[in-house]
């Protein structure tokens, strides 16, 4: 299975999905959302099932390794990582590889 990691980055939140090219499947969708407060809140769907809790989110370093440790305990991998950016600016006006 070749899968995609699509972030999209708030000005306090991340929300990510697991998306499978070939197919259009998305196995894994998830928010990490209230970065830097101390009420956090956490909702991941995955193939180990839901997870929504509330909890201290100190930054996105933070907030990223939460992602990655939810989808490790998925036993789920991906192969490649889109991420949205809306304001790319003069230079950035169509889909760019990083």
């Amino acid at each position: 299975m070749y899968a995609v990691l699509v972030l999209n980055t708030g000005s306090s939140s991340l929300k990510y999905r697991l998306v499978e090219p070939e197919t259009g499947a998305t196995p894994v969708i998830g928010l990490v959302e209230r970065i830097g407060d101390a009420t956090g809140r956490v909702g991941h769907d995955g193939p180990g099932g839901e997870v929504n809790r509330e909890q201290p989110i100190a930054d996105y370093a933070a907030a990223l390794d939460l992602m990655r440790e939810l989808l490790a305990a998925d036993g789920v991998g991906f192969d490649a990582v889109g991420h949205r950016v809306v304001h790319g600016g003069p230079r950035l006006v169509a889909p760019t590889r990083v």
